[in-house]
């Protein structure tokens, strides 16, 4: 017997869950930073201080959207230097089981306008001509933490993906560049803005509860 249930249809948005269902999981996701020695806290020199590093993209290898005015500064045109870097790799995320979740650690000031995006989003996926765009709405819903609060006091949104849309891309810098091509940049800067904690990808195998008979 196939365990695995079909597709959601149509986006239900923000169902709430129990803190039984998910709030243990969305509190054990977060793995806890190693402790740090004294010494080893203690900052270097100023002339041995690295750079601080960028904030990490919500999805590994993502990029943000490019921007208008992406091209070789003028000084490197002045020296006649014509070499082009290479472009910046397409953000993805696929998944190979047959169903999918994300659980998204969201500041809870930004709650309001995480709910919102996702929304248009989905449903502009789901109003597109785009056969794998309305695939993917279809299969798409989005949860919510009743209660408590996750780490950080973040509130915790689960995306489910069931089914999953075989070798779809459901990297969110590029379905809103696809969906929203005027709005993308300011769209992608109110997603990356709005994590606290990060993201959880998780892959989904279903697993059979019940024989078939026979």
């Amino acid at each position: 017997m196939n365990s695995r249930r079909p597709g959601l249809g149509a986006f239900r948005f923000t169902w709430p869950l129990t803190a039984v269902a998910l709030a243990g999981v969305a509190a054990g996701m977060v793995l806890p930073r190693p402790l740090q020695s004294a010494r080893a806290a203690q900052p270097p020199p100023a002339e041995q201080q690295p750079a601080s590093a960028p904030a990490p993209l919500p999805f590994p290898g993502a990029q943000p959207p490019p921007t208008d005015g992406d091209g070789p500064s003028d000084d490197a045109t002045a020296a006649g230097d014509t070499e082009t870097e290479p472009a910046p790799p397409i953000a993805t995320r696929t998944f190979d089981a047959p169903a999918a979740m994300v659980i998204n650690y969201v500041q809870s000031g930004s709650a309001t306008g995480f709910e919102t995006l996702t929304r248009q989003m989905v449903e502009a996926l789901a109003a597109s001509e785009d056969a794998e765009h309305r695939a993917l709405a279809a299969g798409w819903t989005m949860y919510r933490v009743s209660e408590p609060p996750g780490p950080n006091n973040n509130a915790v949104y689960v995306w489910l993906f069931d089914p999953v849309v075989a070798d779809a891309n459901y990297a969110v810098a590029q379905l809103l560049n696809q969906v929203f091509p005027e709005e993308v940049q300011e769209l992608y800067e109110t997603y990356m803005q709005s994590f606290g904690m990060g993201q959880t990808p998780l892959e989904l195998e279903p697993v059979e509860l019940v024989e078939e008979p026979g």
